[in-house]
């Protein structure tokens, strides 16, 4: 139910965007949605998700989702756009791209893929729904078609990925037919995707059979599965044609085998030692490395010992990190390693192995959000402070750095400076109404100094005039 209505929410908010007779915002030449306009509705997705429950914000698994797509966004048609992508906790398979320059991805879909190509092909896919416009071509090709067509093509992208059986009552309530075929996922858009996918993602250094790979693995799911095929079968219809142009543009290029990265094997085998309870996940790596051994030997190991890790069997959980580090190297040896010793009371050890670690890997989101969560609970506030100031230099954006800013001001009893933190921390999670009472909050403090102040004063200036142009577009006036 909670699902339904974020999707709802979203959906009204949608109707009413493109319903709207707005003024020019800075709308480009082929009538795309305005730079500000993306911006508004990115904030509206975030902080929606925000409050669904199946949203994912594991942050290793979302910054290797993003490395992949920065890679393929550096060679797509306009490296310029920063697009991001973020993960669903669900067992349906599907990804969709979305306006505000945003992917949504579900775990099925990691877990369903064999190779990192692949992985990579849905992306570079959903990245050139991205650049080439494909949701704002759509709108502006039925617009003559009135609100009830926009209200569907709004539900069928956000309220249906988010809820899929919405898709079937969205479309019955507007009255528009297969409203599927006349957005982003249109017969045109999906070729026009796959095609300039394709191409970015060999330009990108993938294996260029990927895409036909796991073309041809979606088909297969659905002849051994009539009723429960891929929910991404449903946004992006597979044909046997489109399987074969994959297949002869992949045929192109010489054989080489592109090899996956030791990170894929890792957010596999950390997604599968997440998913169910510790023990049944316990299980599950012990048959992979029993007799019959399967996989990949050193994902294997991590996923081992996450899974003991999460049923406090400490020990044995570095036991077996220890073998996996002794056959490779990631950051995301690491980051465990740390949160094990944390766990264990280790605190001392814990901060020794995340510097050591961020010797190496120096921007690491869950390291360094890892070691300052542990300088805060030590009770080292001020290089807590130091460490956050050093961390938002390269994650300027990251509403976790900023939420622990502000539990260091907290304990420090630094008041204004505490709600200014927070209230950074609402603003890049899309919640701009609760970010204006925290600045001003922080605004009426006791024991603020002039720069701070002009600092707030700045900073709620620029909130205020955002959050009236969001509700400009929610009211449609």
């Amino acid at each position: 139910m909670r699902r339904l209505i974020v999707g709802l929410s979203l959906f009204f908010w949608l109707c009413q965007v493109y319903a709207s007779a707005l003024p020019s915002l800075g709308e480009s030449s082929d009538s795309d949605l305005s730079p500000i306009m993306q911006q508004s509705i990115a904030r509206q997705i975030k902080m929606q998700l925000q409050s669904d429950p199946s949203y994912f914000p594991d942050s290793e698994i979302t910054d290797y989702l993003n490395r992949i797509e920065a890679r393929l966004s550096a060679h797509s048609t306009a490296p310029q756009m920063h697009i991001h992508v973020f993960v669903i906790k669900s067992s349906v398979i599907n990804a969709d791209a979305m306006p505000g320059q945003l992917i949504g991805v579900n775990t099925a879909l990691i877990s369903a893929t064999d190779t990192e190509s692949e992985l990579a092909a849905v992306l570079a896919h959903e990245t050139s729904h991205i650049t080439q416009h494909h949701f704002s071509r759509s709108i502006n090709e039925n617009k003559k078609n009135g609100y009830l067509t926009l209200a569907g093509l709004a539900l069928s992208i956000f309220a249906a990925y988010f809820n899929p059986e919405m898709a079937g009552a969205g479309l019955t309530a507007t009255g528009a037919g297969n409203i599927q075929a006349q957005i982003s996922d249109s017969r045109e858009h999906e070729e026009e995707a796959d095609r300039i996918g394709f191409d970015t993602l060999v330009a990108a250094g993938f294996d260029p059979h990927g895409m036909a790979d796991f073309f041809k693995k979606l088909q297969n799911m659905t002849r051994l599965d009539q009723v429960n095929y891929p929910e991404y079968l449903h946004d992006h219809p597979m044909t046997t044609n489109r399987i074969a142009e994959a297949e002869n543009r992949a045929d192109q290029y010489p054989y080489h085998q592109v090899a996956s990265s030791l990170d894929y094997f890792l957010v596999k085998a950390r997604l599968k030692a997440l998913q169910g309870t510790p023990e049944a996940a316990i299980r599950h790596f012990q048959r992979t490395l029993g007799p019959d051994s399967y996989g990949y030997p050193i994902a294997n190991h991590y996923g081992l010992a996450l899974a003991l890790a999460r049923n406090h069997q400490y020990k044995s959980a570095l036991k077996q990190l220890d073998i996996a580090q002794s056959m490779g190297k990631s950051s995301f040896f690491n980051a465990l390693g740390a949160a094990i010793l944390e766990a264990d009371g280790k605190t001392d050890a814990a901060l020794k192995v995340y510097n050591q670690a961020l010797g190496t890997w120096p921007n690491n989101r869950t390291l360094l959000r890892g070691k300052i969560s542990l300088l805060i609970d030590t009770k080292h506030y001020n290089q807590a402070i130091r460490a956050d100031d050093t961390a938002l230099e390269s994650h300027p954006h990251d509403d976790v750095l900023y939420q622990l800013k502000a539990q260091a001001y907290s304990r420090l009893d630094e008041n204004a400076l505490q709600h200014k933190a927070q209230a950074e921390a609402y603003y890049y999670e899309g919640n701009i109404r609760a970010a204006i009472d925290q600045l001003q909050i922080a605004r009426n403090s006791k024991r603020v100094n002039y720069f701070t102040l002009a600092s707030i004063q700045s900073r709620l200036k620029h909130f205020k005039e955002e959050y009236a142009f969001d509700k400009t577009v929610k009211t449609g006036l």
